[in-house]
């Protein structure tokens, strides 16, 4: 409806035209294109079988007593049902609601991963429509079709989704399904060609009408025809439907009123009668997106998003009627406190130090909190209040950390369920640029927060690997990537319960990033760079603000970054414990690099990395007109990290267009315990993602 809509009504340019393909026919009535011609030959044996099958069920009927058992006998063991039986109104479920029970019933006590997931391509259904007395708005759908619980038909873009019918019992799982009923004509290329070669002509006589407009037969009787097929298929033209189509006018109109009551003030009742749950999300970043559409899709939700830069907020929540923004400054606690105790449910994106005082005020009113940050000292010192209070303070539950635990945890369930004892678990995730937007000196851009990346850059790290040294990592064919160590993966032995350290040779978590297009030893890596940047800007908050009298600012000519008079001199001067004098200053720049470096690195090499982000000294003039970084408020007065930070998110944001993946892989040592331990044999469990960011949203985000 929503498609048809854009067709109707006032238009400000010329009325577009919907044609309908599917009614495209020739002078006998017969359609002329379909690009379904396939799947409907394909469904045309099991159709004709199933028919079958009930005509000789009909006529043995009455001397036959019969039962259908197979939801008891053969579905519980399949892991996958694939479904595409044709069905009709009066012909018996292939399986019920109840039937569904009883199978996954079963399912259960035979083992893990039993009728879980059921493709369907036939999506043969029945479409049984319920309005309530009260109101139309309360138009209900009621989908039945061969399996019974296949509540609709999915697309190629989103082909699985998560679904339970109201019936099945609260410990037993959800069902995913595939319901893409177009899947026999997705991949064929005859269906594609066969589509494209019958489509064409009608195209070609659809332009050249609208070139010459009352002359659609310059290409003869052909041209004739198909302008005739063309008048026949159109649904809607010049804002008006046709007369064959005017019914569409009555569920048009309902779809209408719909929207509109949709986009109307929020109730603060859900459909099921009861309020709706609060949800408060504290920042509004780079990674909100996604989260703020996906707890939109919950009508029973009403989301607030309280942000500092009010109009992301606002982008992010006004296409949704259950969710707004609102401006605040955390420095403003009490008004923090006070959507706090509004909420029942609070997600912090606020930056990883003010997670610890949100739990706090989270706990005081006794509200759950969400963080995807890693749990820090003075988060975990909170634990025994929290669980006085009955509050959930759920961490890690991001990309890393979240997602690559809740893998791990799978992976090591299934080898002790086969007696199987871990002798080495390697993790790594990285979040990147496609390699196609990687063209920069470090080959990495920023999909999340660049003082976050900063600081966990200063953090220790500690791990244990077996003696060995590994240039790069063997994760991908198409990426060269290397590992670098995340924080401490010691404690991580205890979380995923891997046994005493000493039996395990190798527990190591790791960030990664791509090595450098020069593979020479010399070559600037991301990790050493960034360290080298930190260090040279005194980043720690104890070496105070930058003193300048502006805020930092980028020179428009030549991309030099203008932060104050003497700022790199005092940082050289402060890493070398020694003064650096004035004057000649790119070679004196140069030469204090040198001699902060590590024994081969190559200073050149770091000079042109640090030349092409504009921190350089230049012989230049600097240019008179210049672009200030987006900095927090008092940015005069701002840390060296906030200044690093908003250079680094400027040099290396992601233009229009571009994309970013996400790799993830797992590699666990197992062994099997054998009567001789001398004997025991090593297998090797690998388990990897990689996604890439789309233009709704990137990978990171999502």
């Amino acid at each position: 409806m929503e498609l048809l809509s854009k067709f109707l009504g006032p238009q400000e340019a010329l009325p577009p035209r919907l044609i309908d393909y599917e009614l495209l026919t020739g002078e006998d009535g017969k359609r002329t294109v379909g690009f379904g011609w396939f799947a409907g030959e394909l469904a045309k044996l099991p159709k004709a079988c199933l028919i079958c099958s009930q005509i000789y069920l009909y006529a043995w009927y009455k001397c036959m007593n019969f039962q259908i058992s197979w939801q008891t006998l053969i579905a519980p063991y399949l892991t996958l049902l694939f479904n595409g039986a044709g069905w009709a109104p009066n012909f018996p479920r292939l399986m019920s609601n109840d039937q569904l029970t009883l199978a996954l019933e079963k399912a259960q006590q035979i083992g893990k991963g039993r009728f879980a997931c059921i493709g369907d391509i036939s999506c043969d259904v029945e479409v049984r429509r319920s309005y309530t007395v009260m109101s139309l708005r309360s138009l209900k759908y009621y989908i039945q079709g061969g399996l019974e619980f296949l509540p609709r038909s999915s697309t190629l873009s989103s082909p699985f989704y998560t679904t339970r019918p109201d019936s099945l019992p609260s410990h037993l799982p959800s069902l995913t399904m595939m319901s893409v009923d177009i899947l026999p004509t997705a991949l064929p290329l005859e269906a594609s060609e066969h589509f494209s070669s019958v489509l064409t002509p009608y195209l070609k006589s659809l332009i050249r009408g609208y070139r010459t407009p009352g002359q659609p037969h310059l290409n003869g009787d052909a041209d004739l025809g198909r302008a005739a097929a063309l008048e026949r298929a159109t649904v809607a033209s010049e804002g008006k439907l046709r007369e064959p189509h005017k019914w569409l006018e009555t569920p048009l109109s309902v779809w209408k009123d719909n929207v509109a009551a949709a986009k109307a003030e929020p109730s603060a009742v859900s459909e099921s009668g009861g309020p709706r749950k609060k949800v408060l999300m504290l920042g509004s970043g780079m990674v909100a997106g996604p989260a703020v559409d996906e707890i939109c899709s919950w009508t029973d939700v009403e989301l607030v998003v309280a942000s500092n830069a009010l109009q992301e907020a606002e982008r992010l929540t006004g296409r949704h009627p259950y969710a707004k923004a609102v401006g605040i400054d955390v420095s403003d606690w009490s008004k923090v406190e006070e959507l706090i105790g509004e909420s029942d449910l609070v997600i912090s994106l606020l930056p990883v130090p003010f997670h610890p005082k949100v739990a706090e005020a989270c706990i005081q009113h006794r509200k759950h909190l969400v963080t995807a940050s890693y749990i820090s000292p003075a988060m975990k010192a909170l634990h025994e209040r929290a669980v006085s209070s009955d509050v959930l303070l759920l961490n890690e539950i991001g990309l890393d950390p979240g997602i690559d635990h809740c893998s791990a945890i799978s992976m090591l369930s299934d080898l002790r369920a086969q007696n199987k004892r871990v002798t080495s678990f390697t993790s790594f995730c990285g979040g990147l640029p496609a390699p196609e937007d990687a063209d920069v000196p470090l080959r990495y851009k920023f999909s999340w927060s660049p003082k976050g990346v900063l600081s966990a850059a200063l953090n220790g790290a500690q791990f244990k690997l077996w003696d060995k040294n590994f240039p790069d990592l063997p994760i991908s064919d198409v990426l060269k990537l290397e590992g670098i160590a995340n924080r401490d993966s010691l404690p991580y032995g205890d979380t995923y319960d891997l046994g005493p350290l000493k039996d395990v040779r190798t527990l190591f978590r790791g960030t990664l990033r791509y090595v450098p297009q020069n593979q020479g030893s010399s070559a600037p890596r991301l990790t050493s760079t960034m360290t080298g940047l930190l260090q040279l800007s005194r980043v720690h908050d104890a070496d105070g603000p930058i003193q300048s009298d502006r805020p930092p600012r980028v020179h428009d000519a030549n991309h030099r970054l203008d932060v104050g008079r003497g700022l790199r001199r005092q940082a050289m001067s402060a890493r070398l414990g020694r003064r650096v004098p004035r004057g000649g200053r790119r070679v004196r720049f140069r030469s204090a690099l040198a001699d902060c470096l590590r024994a081969g690195e190559d200073a050149d090499a770091l000079v042109r990395t640090l030349d092409w982000f504009g921190i350089t000294p230049s012989s230049a003039s600097s240019s008179s007109s210049s672009t200030p970084l987006k900095m927090e408020k008092g940015a005069a007065k701002a840390l060296p990290i906030d200044v690093l930070a908003a250079l680094l998110a400027h040099k290396l944001r992601y233009a229009p267009g571009e994309r970013d993946v996400v790799v993830l892989s797992h590699e666990i040592v197992a062994r099997r315990p054998t009567s001789s331990p001398s004997r025991e044999e090593e297998e090797i469990h690998t388990a990897s993602l990689v996604t890439y960011g789309t233009p709704a949203a990137s990978a990171m985000a999502r």
